[in-house]
């Protein structure tokens, strides 16, 4: 059984661990009064601890991924950790200190750790996918007979192994080249960065309380969030160009040095930038400075998206003449034969060598 990584849903499950907060602020669910923050300052919380658990919960995933656990067992408690880390970090200490000095630690940690267990386990149902079902010994026994076969081995490669309804290609890979993965990528970069923009933006906002002295009219707040998406919006819509640029040279570069690894395609997106800014002499160096991040995130995701295909084989060649298929090396391609009337040449050089 094999977990996939579904980043859609990761986050439904942090924005549903939101939304618990959400409630549990509003109605003094988690042990405290109901609190005095405004609406948008609510909101802008239960985003914050959204985005704080689908990040916890996607690294202990891939954990995982990385230790080979795919039970149900393991991401149950993924989630009841994730749950319980996040509502610590959501609740303030002085609470804390108080629950532990009143005895009520345990069942303050109940609901969200009973919350995260039926994520962690909603999750692990929807991200599942059974392994197809191959015989990995008659194929290993298939690459061994056509490597040892010299009908299919040439240095020591296989090529394409055909086995059982499956086909199998051991051979020199690159990532594909695709005009439509460009744009998707782009899209991708920008309104990733969009997002982690906007989140940092708007969650200095929401330290914002309704006092007894001062106030923030909500109206306020939600104006300057707004201006705020709109500004992160037109950076976006101003470096998807750039952003497409930026990807197609990284992955030029990449398929010159053949490199086909996702480390490589982000280091390379990550630099893109700076290094064409540097090029151009500072040209556009301030659109190429927003696209710095968003550049990153659109190779990575461009690596994801194109996939790889086989490297190509040589061309056709066109041979109009069979004396021209030697090798490159072979004598006749250095010296060329000379044609005279009566074969005068070849009597000419044997007898200046003294030959009858």
């Amino acid at each position: 059984m094999t977990i996939h990584t579904k980043p859609f849903s990761i986050f439904a499950v942090g924005l549903v661990f939101g939304f618990y907060l959400l409630a549990a602020s509003v109605r003094g669910l988690d042990g405290a009064v109901a609190t005095n923050l405004s609406d948008d300052a609510l909101v802008l919380s239960s985003l914050k601890g959204t985005a704080i658990f689908a990040l916890v919960f996607f690294i202990g995933h891939f954990a995982l991924q990385r230790t080979g656990f795919s039970q149900t067992t393991a991401y149950v408690g993924l989630g009841a950790a994730s749950a319980i880390l996040v509502d610590v970090l959501h609740t303030p200490t002085l609470l804390w200190q108080q629950m532990i000095a009143d005895g009520n630690l345990s069942t303050r940690l109940l609901v969200p750790a009973l919350l995260g267990v039926v994520l962690g386990a909603v999750y692990r149902w929807t991200a599942r996918t059974h392994e197809i079902d191959e015989d990995l010994d008659g194929l290993s026994d298939e690459y061994r007979r056509q490597l040892g076969d010299s009908e299919y081995t040439e240095d020591g490669d296989a090529g394409l192994i055909v086995h059982g309804d499956a086909a199998y290609f051991d051979g020199p890979l690159r990532v594909r080249t695709s005009l439509s993965s460009f744009l998707l990528a782009a899209a991708a970069g920008c309104g990733a960065n969009l997002v982690i923009a906007t989140i940092f933006k708007l969650s200095t906002y929401s330290n914002f309380k309704i006092g007894d002295k001062e106030t923030y009219l909500n109206h306020d707040l939600l104006l300057q969030m707004f201006s705020g998406v709109l500004s992160g919006l037109l950076y976006s819509f101003l470096a998807f160009l750039p952003v497409i640029f930026l990807v197609a040279l990284a992955h030029m570069v990449l398929r010159f040095m053949r490199q086909t690894g996702y480390a490589a395609y982000g280091i390379a997106g990550l630099l893109s930038s700076p290094v064409t800014i540097i090029l151009t002499g500072g040209m556009a160096a301030s659109v190429g400075m927003l696209a710095i991040i968003p550049a990153m995130i659109a190779a990575l995701a461009y690596r994801r998206f194109a996939g790889l295909e086989p490297a190509p084989v040589a061309e056709d060649i066109i041979a109009r003449n069979e004396r021209d298929l030697v090798g490159k090396n072979h004598v006749r391609r250095k010296v060329g034969r000379v044609v005279m009337p009566s074969n005068a040449a070849i009597k000419s050089a044997r007898s200046s060598r003294g030959i009858s």
